[in-house]
């Protein structure tokens, strides 16, 4: 039986929001990035204000990328900004490999900005997260990997790789948007906003 620990990344492994800080990131190097600020403050309120989706939010935002996002970027925004992975992963990451877990970790965040710093850096065995057009980065395929989509990823992700007898040991999160892989998982840790892992679920949604 396979023993699988799933973890959140914004919030949870990462002390901030990957979009957000690789745009700031971005702006840094090409300044004509800020211009796009008052377009995505607008977009912003139009989501709070629930006259548009998540989805639509996200996708508009993903329009700074271009039509493809060099992955040296990537690399270079990491090499910078890993140092805000929380203090407690790495241990907690290691005690979790002992009792044999499976680590997955599924995000929100497009995969093409976290798979390197997920698989390579924190050495997690699988992550899922949205998914973009590799020939445009600006569009997301299927759904936005939150709430049930996630449940919904997991279940495609286990079918895929034929994993069949399984059981969810452990799950991570700082948000409430989570609840649906909280449901499945027989312990339940959160993250709180000073970064202190304890179990429990989350109070707050993202």
């Amino acid at each position: 039986m396979k023993r699988i620990a799933i973890y959140d990344f914004d919030g949870t492994l990462y002390n901030g929001e990957t979009i957000s800080d690789f745009y700031f990131f971005c702006a840094k190097h090409k300044k004509i990035l800020y211009l796009w600020l008052p377009y995505f403050t607008i977009l912003y309120l139009l989501k709070k204000l629930h006259i548009i989706s998540l989805k639509i939010f996200k996708q508009e935002c993903f329009r700074f990328f271009g039509r493809r996002i060099s992955t040296d970027m990537v690399y270079k925004f990491w090499g910078v900004k890993r140092k805000y992975i929380f203090p407690w992963v790495a241990h907690e990451l290691k005690m979790d490999r002992k009792r044999g877990y499976y680590l997955i970790c599924i995000s929100a965040t497009p995969e093409f900005l976290l798979s390197g710093i997920v698989l390579k850096y924190l050495k997690f065995d699988a992550f899922i997260g949205t998914r973009l057009n590799p020939r445009d980065n600006r569009k997301i395929m299927g759904k936005n990997c939150k709430g049930k989509e996630k449940v919904n990823r997991l279940f495609q992700f286990l079918r895929k790789n034929n994993i069949k007898d399984y059981k969810i040991k452990k799950m991570v999160s700082d948000s409430k948007a989570d609840l649906p892989l909280y449901k499945l998982a027989e312990q339940k840790f959160t993250v709180e906003k000073n970064g202190k892992l304890h179990r429990g679920i989350p109070k707050k949604y993202i």
